[in-house]
C-alpha cells in the first residue's frame, strides 16, 4: 500500500515548523547532495521505524488488518550522530548521502515525501517513507565553517 498521509506528514513537521523552519518539496539531485556534504556535515540522522508486527486474532484464528494503524505508530527510533556507538563523523556522511541517494534513486515519485528546510547555519530534511520502507528519514546538516572543534 501507497499512501502519502499530509496529516502525518503535518504532525511530523510541526514542531520544527514552530521554531522557525520553512519546508517545502526540494528536488534531491545529485549536484544538491554534493553541495550539501561539501558544505555542511550531517549532524543528526535518525530512522523512525513503523514496522510493528500485526496482532493475531486467536477467536478467528488470523491477523488483524494492522497497515492502517502501522503507519501512526513509531515503535523504534535509530540515531546515527558521531560518538553514538563509536561512529565517526566520516561514517555518519558516508551512510546518510548512501541513504540520501538510495531515496533519489527510488522507482516511485519523492514528490510530497521529502521536505527541506535551511534556517541559519542548519537544513533539516524529513523523508516520509514509513507506508513502503515502513521508515521516515530525518536529516540534520550543519555549516561546516561554524563547527566548534
Amino acid at each position: 500500500m501507497f499512501y502519502v498521509s499530509k496529516e502525518l506528514i503535518e504532525e511530523e513537521l510541526k514542531r520544527d515548523k514552530d521554531t522557525g523552519f520553512d519546508f517545502s518539496y526540494r528536488k534531491l539531485s545529485n549536484k544538491f547532495i554534493d553541495r550539501l556534504f561539501n558544505h555542511y556535515y550531517l549532524e543528526e540522522l535518525c530512522e523512525n521505524f513503523y514496522d510493528s508486527e500485526p496482532e493475531f486474532d486467536e477467536e478467528v484464528n488470523m491477523y488483524k488488518d494492522y497497515e492502517t494503524a502501522r503507519i501512526n505508530f513509531n515503535n523504534w527510533q535509530e540515531p546515527y550522530f558521531k560518538g553514538n556507538g563509536g561512529m565517526s563523523q566520516r561514517y555518519i556522511d558516508s551512510y546518510g548521502r548512501s541513504i540520501l541517494k538510495r531515496i533519489r534513486n527510488f522507482p516511485k515519485s519523492i514528490k510530497d515525501r521529502l521536505y527541506v528546510a535551511q534556517k541559519e547555519d542548519q537544513i533539516r530534511i524529513y523523508f516520509y517513507g514509513r507506508d513502503f520502507l515502513e521508515r521516515d528519514y530525518w536529516f540534520i546538516f550543519r555549516n561546516r565553517k561554524r563547527r566548534l572543534k
